[in-house]
């Protein structure tokens, strides 16, 4: 099988990919490199949409690895360097080796980093054994404002140092309006290319995690052939940000002038 991708994805401006195959010299990706008995579990995010609390939720009984950004280029380019690996095939079986839990890799995965590991023949190569779970945040106004004043502040989860205090930070309505755009664009690709390939995701909102995760994980983990899988909230690190300069921020850019 060879994966369809839409051509907005291709030609999507992709900072991070640009940097992973400079660095590699565009070498190809060694497909031998990936380890046949492993499973991949990608939890497919845009920013700001609680991906991870859904990454600390899956992981939160110890069955599943804490899925991180690991396709981020310092990431990539760092392990690289470290482990010797020169294309991106090795560096996802060293990822899948190191971190699997169970014999699965669980990892975050944004649209561009999709179509990179898809144009590099990585998809089409696990994609038996591999299984997507879209996370979805269903008040979109509330993930840019979250996504705008984690930017101003420079505080992007609770584990972070804020360099501006999130009341300092200066209302940008622009970048609310315009975050608003790119994540529909964003969730839109998933879609084309889930759908283009036939491929059925798990769906999950992020507000119903967030409601109810002791039932919402352990029904992933049924679609995942986990059923041991379970929320065991005591071992979470991060905490909830939203404050009440979130909301400030909400009722000004709903009053606004249009």
């Amino acid at each position: 099988m060879s994966l369809v991708l839409p051509q907005e994805l291709i030609t999507r401006p992709d900072e991070h990919g640009e940097q992973i195959n400079a660095y590699y010299g565009n070498a190809a990706a060694d497909l031998t490199a990936i380890g046949d008995g492993l499973r991949f579990v990608f939890i497919c995010f845009t920013n700001r949409c609680g991906s991870h609390f859904l990454a600390e939720a899956l992981a939160s009984s110890d069955v599943l690895n804490n899925a991180g950004e690991m396709f981020h280029a310092d990431i990539v380019i760092g392990d690289s360097k470290a482990y010797g690996l020169h294309d991106l095939g090795a560096y996802v079986g060293h990822l899948a080796r190191s971190n699997q839990r169970n014999g699965i890799l669980v990892s975050k995965l944004s649209v561009t980093q999709m179509g990179m590991l898809a144009q590099a023949g990585i998809l089409d190569h696990i994609l038996t054994r591999t299984s997507f779970i879209l996370l979805e945040r269903d008040d979109k106004l509330a993930q840019a404002i979250s996504y705008a004043l984690a930017l101003g502040s420079g505080r992007w989860t609770s584990a972070h140092e804020a360099d501006v205090a999130l009341e300092d930070v200066p209302f940008a309505p622009e970048v609310v309006a315009g975050f608003i755009g790119g994540i529909a664009t964003e969730l839109s690709l998933f879609h084309r290319f889930f759908g283009l390939n036939g491929i059925v995701p798990i769906h999950v909102s992020y507000e119903t995690l967030d409601a109810m995760p002791g039932s919402i994980v352990p029904w992933v983990g049924k679609r995942l052939g986990l059923p041991d899988l379970m929320f065991t909230p005591s071992t979470l690190r991060l905490q909830r940000q939203a404050s009440q300069v979130n909301q400030a921020w909400r009722e000004r850019f709903l009053a606004r002038d249009r």
